[in-house]
């Protein structure tokens, strides 16, 4: 198994809090990881899925002392997928008022139905976990980093998932699952999408766009979507953890562009799945795109999992200057210009230095993205 960056963090949440929330993108190995603390912490605990028929309707329909002759056994009541239980607020509610005697892990792939204070609660407290699919860093530490730059056009290509790393011979087949099971089954009536064969339209005009600024008018006029529509089409993907969404930085500058948005995906192989597009590195015309896709998306998960909060952004004006990512930390801005071919000169937008003179200025290539993705 892959150690986490996440393991020791959750060790301490689950033995010293009543309620506990675990989000990320299905099938990146949350399970995997509560369970192993779990496992270590020699832990009574109840296993329930909002997708199996059986404990849903527990989950939904029980009295308080019907769970309580449930849960009575356990030290940790676990629910996978509490994003489907629409009385998930009453068990958080039990659980806080000690009703319910056992302490409560609520792992989920997307916004779950809770109070919003709750919520908000939750995150101010750090007692929300984020787990994503293996970062760079954590594999390099597990398979060494001369193994991880061996591997490193395999990850443009198929990205981090655990099951591609495990079973690479199968991992075309599973990540064209992965992305047909989130179209087909993941998004349905509750979330108001009823016509997926738009939205899997949508996934595709984005993962050919990525990186560029994208309208939710012209990704509507290529779907024939209405912009509401695609607007809440991109917004759920988002929530999922699916895609990127970074905006434009904008200060009211003259020529700089306000309302634009760039996407990416969280990783490159469900990206190259939404297109089913898997050649070597050597014949795509599309290097460039991967490799911003794959180091913005491995930055963030850098950030998120060392408590780093900057704020994330592009920057173009209406001249096509552009810098392709941008955090900013109270008064420090940092912009980074990304190139494919390291013998390849980057200059920074004239425009861009001239409004900005005090931001720091990096490049990222193939000689400088270690340090890019372990800086904080």
């Amino acid at each position: 198994m892959i150690p986490r960056t996440a393991h020791e963090n959750l060790t301490g949440l689950i033995r010293s809090n009543r309620l506990i929330s675990i989000s990320g993108p299905r099938n990146v190995g949350k399970s995997t990881l509560v369970k192993n603390v779990l496992a270590e912490l020699n832990a009574s605990v109840l296993f329930m899925n909002a997708t199996v028929k059986k404990d849903k309707n527990r989950l939904d329909s029980y009295s308080i002392d019907e769970l309580k002759e449930l849960v009575q056994p356990f030290s940790y009541l676990l629910i996978e997928r509490v994003e489907l239980l629409p009385e998930l607020q009453r068990l958080i509610d039990w659980t806080l008022d000690g009703e319910l005697a056992c302490n409560l892990i609520l792992l989920s792939a997307f916004t779950p139905n809770m109070d919003e204070l709750i919520r908000e609660v939750i995150e101010v407290n750090g007692l929300n976990v984020r787990v994503y699919a293996p970062s760079f860093h954590e594999l390099a530490r597990h398979f060494s980093i001369s193994e991880m730059e061996n591997q490193l056009e395999q990850r443009l290509i198929y990205g981090h998932y655990p099951e591609v790393i495990q079973h690479p011979e199968a991992a075309k087949g599973y990540l064209i699952k992965v992305v047909d099971d989130l179209i087909e089954q993941y998004f349905g009536s509750g979330h108001r999408v009823n016509k997926t064969n738009q939205l899997q339209q949508l996934l595709r005009v984005v993962a050919f766009h990525i990186g560029e600024p994208l309208s939710y008018h012209e990704i509507g006029q290529q779907i024939q979507l209405d912009n509401e529509t695609v607007e809440r089409y991109v917004h759920l993907l988002v929530e999922a953890q699916i895609l990127i969404r970074l905006p434009s930085f904008y200060t009211g500058q003259r020529y700089e562009l306000k309302k634009s948005n760039v996407f990416y995906f969280w990783d490159n192989g469900i990206r190259n799945g939404a297109i089913q597009n898997f050649n070597p590195m050597n014949i795509r015309n599309d290097q460039e795109m991967l490799w911003k896709n794959w180091l913005i998306a491995e930055r963030m998960k850098w950030n998120a999992a060392n408590k780093k909060e900057a704020s994330v952004f592009f920057w173009r004006s209406h001249t096509r200057q552009t810098i392709d990512y941008m955090e900013v930390l109270g008064e420090e801005v940092s912009a980074y210009k990304i190139a494919w071919d390291k013998k390849r000169k980057v200059k920074f937008s004239p425009l861009f230095l001239s409004y900005y003179p005090a931001s720091t200025k990096h490049v990222v290539n193939h000689g400088t993205y270690w340090s890019f993705l372990t800086k904080k």
